[in-house]
């Protein structure tokens, strides 16, 4: 029987990690290490080589040991244009599902998109149905702490033109979508 799996708990390849660090930009060749400092006491810390072609075939060549046997392949990237007209959104092409997405998973030897696998989840499905509303009134109210903070930052702007900024639309939701919430039942409750 194979035990379930949670994808918090394995190494994740994620698109936005390699443009943050100024990996996908266009017409280059990178080569570069990711290391993983794994939290689970039980797990050593996992690295991986990465050879990143931006050029005319866009890809990368994952390059890695699994329990001492070398590995090595290729995934392949898209992009699409950006619905705000600024820019390209980059995605991986899993080289099982051949889905596109932003964070490959790696459950055993290969770094595939989630649904590759059997037995994996998420944290929050590993909840019993009795505690799943529970589990998102304590997201509400963290949504509510969230949304206060944001709005008494120092440079938040309410307003712009006189209409009312998206992020202060979303604060104002998250503060509706918790108000009758009481933070004593929905923890001890």
């Amino acid at each position: 029987m194979n035990e379930t799996v949670l994808l918090k708990n394995v190494p994740q390849l994620k698109m936005s990690r390699l443009k943050e660090w100024g990996y996908l930009k266009p017409e280059t060749w990178i080569n570069a290490d990711v290391t993983w400092n794994c939290n689970l006491g039980w797990r050593p810390s996992k690295s991986i080589s990465l050879k990143i072609d931006m050029t005319e075939d866009p890809h990368i060549i994952l390059s890695y040991l699994h329990n001492g046997k070398p590995i090595k392949y290729r995934v392949d990237l898209v992009s699409i244009l950006s619905n705000l007209g600024k820019g390209l959104i980059w995605y991986f092409v899993c080289p099982e599902t051949k889905k596109r997405c932003s964070i490959l998973h790696q459950v055993g030897v290969y770094f595939y998109h989630r649904t590759a696998f059997d037995n994996v989840c998420y944290w929050s499905e590993t909840f019993p149905n009795n505690n799943k509303q529970k589990y998102r009134d304590i997201q509400k109210l963290n949504n509510i702490e969230k949304a206060y903070n944001l709005i008494y930052s120092k440079h938040f702007r309410s307003h712009y033109k006189g209409l009312p900024t998206a992020k202060y639309l979303k604060a104002m939701k998250w503060i509706e979508e918790g108000k009758d919430l009481c933070e004593y039942e929905v923890y001890y409750g």
